[in-house]
């Protein structure tokens, strides 16, 4: 039912925020993303740039730390994205 209707539902990805029932872009997620895709584009792996937002204290949303797979994750969405 909310699919038919275009209301979003399920996890919110990372970078967004639900606001008045649709996705709008959350600015510091957005900059982390951003980030994320820079560190890619210089050739950097999904272990690199979790241990290099790790380093710098950046936190995940729903983790303790970043991992491989939440990177690979934002990466592959950014991706079908554009």
């Amino acid at each position: 039912m909310r699919r038919e209707s275009g209301v979003p539902f399920g996890t919110v990805p990372y970078g967004y925020i639900r606001h008045r029932g649709k996705l709008v872009a959350h600015p510091v997620e957005m900059d982390v993303v951003t980030l994320i895709l820079q560190l890619r584009s210089k050739g950097m792996g999904y272990c690199a740039i979790a241990g290099k937002l790790n380093a710098r204290g950046i936190k995940p949303r729903d983790a303790a730390k970043w991992d491989h797979s939440t990177v690979r994750n934002i990466i592959k969405r950014a991706g079908n994205q554009v």
